[in-house]
């Protein structure tokens, strides 16, 4: 059965700006129909299947540019984190070493570093990414769930690297470990923001676990993919709802066309935080 159009209810009464909402990027998580040489099966993706055929869910386009470009573009050029400051809004950004460039230099900006709290976590050290696909999601999990029943910040960014850099090895096996551990990742996270009727939304800047091998010459493929990403927005008002116009049969995102880009993210963030985006570009995804 469609989910109700929720558009009218979400748009006539805007989410409070206490509530928080957490952005969880999920980078080397790519969309594309499941296959031997996909390290996003569904055996170890079951709580992202679940919440992508629960909540509104759709796909980005996946643009052909640096990681440090994709991360300017989902932060406005730093005018998100800008916005949030003049707003007074608090903000936390979570992540480990290996993506804190992204996070804190291109996201959020040099020039606002100063007007956020943030935790870098060491990634561990070793030879292979591959040796260790969970790399610091253990220690990184307990501060998001501390940050979101603290509840005293209106923004949280957590980015998480380990599916895009254990795919990065080549090892499919590893890369399924990664995908898993992130998986149940979701689950947590998404109870502990349901809990604080917060809302959580769900997105990759890249895919790569979900293409690992050329099905033409069925060598290993290391690099990223042009594959549409995820985008899924979880909350307690959005559970059953559809803001894409078309809805996931079983939550197999591969059968839709994207929505948007990465550049409609930020408005649409801010809308959620009821917050002014007149200096945002891009589309506010809630409306039609």
């Amino acid at each position: 059965m469609p989910r109700e159009n929720a558009v009218k209810q979400i748009t006539d009464d805007p989410l409070s700006t206490s509530r928080t909402v957490v952005l969880l990027l999920v980078d080397g998580w790519g969309i594309a129909s499941d296959s031997e040489g996909s390290a996003i099966r569904l055996d170890n993706s079951k709580n992202f299947l679940k919440l992508s055929s629960e909540y509104p869910a759709g796909t980005l386009v996946s643009e052909d540019l640096s990681e440090s470009m994709k991360y300017r573009k989902i932060g406005a050029q730093g005018k998100f984190s800008a916005k949030l400051s003049e707003q007074k809004i608090k903000q936390f950004y979570l992540t480990e070493s290996e993506k804190s460039s992204a996070v804190l230099g291109f996201f959020v900006g040099e020039e606002n570093i100063n007007q956020v709290e943030s935790r870098i976590i060491s990634s561990p050290v070793c030879d292979s990414y591959s040796l260790e696909p969970e790399m610091s999601l253990e220690e990184l999990s307990r501060v998001a769930v501390k940050v979101v029943r603290d509840n005293t910040f209106g923004f949280v960014l957590i980015s998480l690297p380990n599916i895009d850099l254990v795919a990065s090895s080549g090892d499919l096996i590893a890369t399924k470990k990664a995908v898993a551990k992130v998986d149940s990742f979701l689950g947590k996270i998404t109870e502990e923001v349901l809990l604080k009727n917060g809302v959580l939304v769900i997105s990759s800047l890249g895919g790569k676990a979900e293409r690992m091998l050329d099905i033409r010459t069925e060598l290993v493929d290391k690099e990223g993919t042009f594959n549409p990403v995820p985008l899924l927005i979880i909350g307690n008002d959005f559970k059953g709802r559809s803001l894409f116009n078309s809805d996931a049969p079983g939550g197999d995102l591969s059968l839709l066309a994207p929505v948007a880009n990465f550049d409609d993210l930020p408005k649409t963030i801010l809308a959620l935080m009821n917050v002014d985006d007149h200096e945002i570009s891009g589309k506010n995804l809630l409306k039609k």
